[in-house]
């Protein structure tokens, strides 16, 4: 029977631990960097959107602006004693 050379077995088993634990932390670190990467394309196509959405909502203000300025133009006329047997009054005072 050979002689069993545990120093040799317990320096193995260390070099397999450190080896293990050096790839699962290559592992993680390689994870977080691509979870980094999709949270920042996350928010630059958050910011985008909200961009988009901000230049929508002052285009709909403006278009509002302006129907509202239309309709109290309409509304001044069907108000004025010159329009009252206009056909536009007529049509609006139906409302």
């Amino acid at each position: 029977m050979s002689k069993i050379n545990w120093r040799d077995h317990l320096i193995q088993l260390i070099m397999v631990i450190i080896g293990i634990t050096i790839a699962l932390r290559l592992n993680n670190w390689g994870e977080q960097q691509k979870n980094s990467e999709l949270r920042e394309k996350y928010i630059a196509s958050l910011i985008t959107g909200l961009e988009h959405d901000v230049a929508m909502l002052d285009t709909l203000i403006l278009t509002n602006e302006q129907f509202s300025s239309y309709y109290e133009k309409l509304r001044n006329i069907s108000t004025s004693r010159e329009a009252a047997n206009d056909s536009v009054n007529i049509y609006f005072s139906a409302f």
